[in-house]
């Protein structure tokens, strides 16, 4: 009786201690310094590709030309990955999905003209501005609009979730969702809403294509919005960050930015 309970006892100390030995139930401590497990650079390196999250259909931010995926933020992404030594993925997907994929590990970063707000920032982690958004109201001369506060009791078209989107319920309009941003053109020139709240340099864009379209540009509102980059909330994206931050600040001080911004704006948006 006392021989089977010494190998009782030995066999349950060599469990334990084989426990201990592959992690004790399997947790592995994160530390984003030293680049152990949970770390999405150091993720990202392992993988060899970084996955970036884009609409494709927002010129110019990003669009296609005929099946080149071409635009600012398109080349934003491809300048990081270079510096990240690791290739490039984009995915495309609609703007009322695009930032949830980021919860979702659809892709490490949404690089797709992203406003950056407080209440943004309580649910993602943003890089430093690489360029800055005025907002301004898109209309026809007959819609009787002239001022923000003119879009009280009007219908605007604009993507769901988007700062412009709130722009309009701030100012009191009703907002029908869309897609993309010709859509929203579209309905606006048709009559089917009375404006679109959106930035002047993609308006400014979309009017060197369509230089007879029946367009104004009415008010712009006061603020000035921040560009980034988004990533998933929380520690483990702070060196993913810090390294997109090192890549945006070194083409800011080279001018590269500025260069992509008047070669796909025509002006330059890196400055508010």
């Amino acid at each position: 009786m006392m021989k089977k309970m010494k190998v009782l006892a030995l066999l349950l100390a060599l469990s334990v201690f084989a426990g201990c030995v592959c992690g004790c139930g399997g947790t592995e401590s994160y530390d984003s310094q030293d680049g152990k497990a949970g770390d999405t650079l150091n993720e990202i390196k392992k993988r060899g590709e970084i996955i970036v999250g884009l609409e494709g259909s927002w010129a110019p931010w990003s669009y296609h030309d005929g099946d080149e995926l071409v635009g600012m933020d398109v080349e934003l992404g491809k300048k990081i990955a270079e510096k990240l030594d690791v290739e490039v993925k984009f995915k495309e997907e609609i703007w009322d999905d695009l930032l949830k994929g980021l919860s979702s590990n659809s892709y490490d970063v949404v690089i797709n003209g992203v406003g950056i707000t407080d209440e943004r920032k309580e649910k993602y982690t943003f890089s430093e501005p690489y360029a800055f958004s005025h907002t301004v109201v898109i209309t026809r001369d007959d819609s009787g609009i002239r001022t923000m506060y003119d879009l009280e009791g009007k219908t605007t078209a604009n993507t769901i979730g988007s700062v412009y989107e709130q722009k309009g319920k701030k100012y009191g309009a009703k907002v029908i969702g869309i897609e993309t941003f010709d859509q929203a053109m579209e309905k606006v020139l048709k009559g089917e809403v009375d404006a679109s709240i959106n930035e002047d340099a993609t308006f400014y864009q979309y009017m060197t294509e369509h230089k007879d379209a029946d367009l104004m540009i009415a008010a712009q509102d006061p603020d000035v919005t921040s560009i980034g980059v988004a990533m998933a909330y929380g520690v483990v994206n702070q060196s993913l960050k810090k390294a997109i931050d090192e890549v945006i600040e070194e083409m800011m001080e080279s001018g590269e930015m500025r260069s992509l911004s008047k070669k796909y704006f025509g002006s330059d948006i890196t400055k508010e």
